[in-house]
């Protein structure tokens, strides 16, 4: 059985040539490449420096917010107290001071940088921790040794924290009418004017 004949195609000589770029790329290869103009390219970059200014301000604002909004919560969660009943401890030694344990009941830890009797003196520089834990502070002495001065005993002491993100907080405790007594007593000894009781034993 002899095979099949082969196709036979039939092209007319008369028809144009087909071009393969404008098959595969469907562009006229006559028309010249878009390119942008300098001034196009100008626009273009100053729009592009807008945009990336405005984002960095805008970050950089978001920033400060979350920053700002930080510090403001561990502002507010600064809480602090004591004892009532283990208020004051006076030491036996040389100097008769005046110790308050001081606690704080926050839930992160603060620093007390400085501590101040209302109407008195301020000692600065303190470095003391506190975490939840009781902490001893020493209440400053007065300025002087003036009879005037013993006759008005404080009823507040005023003490300068920094909270764990850095920021400075003041706060105002009451002594207590018996406390602040206490602490009449100790500086009327550290002065060398003890209570009668004591003068007289």
């Amino acid at each position: 059985m002899d095979p099949a004949p082969p196709p036979i195609t039939i092209v007319n000589p008369n028809a144009p040539a087909v071009s393969v770029d404008v098959l595969e790329s469907g562009r006229d290869p006559w028309r010249p490449r878009w390119r942008p103009t300098p001034r196009q390219v100008r626009r273009a970059g100053a729009v592009l420096i807008v945009v990336g200014v405005a984002a960095a301000a805008g970050w950089a604002g978001l920033t400060h917010y979350l920053d700002a909004r930080a510090d403001k919560a561990a502002v507010r969660e600064v809480q602090l107290g004591f004892d009532v009943n283990k208020v004051v401890i006076v030491s036996d030694g040389m100097a008769v001071r005046t110790r308050i344990p001081l606690v704080s009941h926050g839930r992160h830890p603060v620093t007390l940088t400085a501590v101040e009797m209302i109407g008195g003196t301020k000692s600065d520089g303190l470095h003391v921790v506190l975490d939840g834990s009781s902490s001893d502070l020493i209440l400053p002495a007065g300025k002087d040794c003036r009879t005037a001065t013993l006759t008005k005993t404080p009823t507040a002491f005023r003490v300068t924290l920094r909270t764990y993100r850095g920021t400075s907080v003041v706060r105002t405790l009451p002594l207590g009418r018996i406390n602040a007594k206490q602490y009449a007593e100790d500086e009327r000894t550290r002065c060398g004017y003890p209570p009668a009781a004591l003068a007289l034993g």
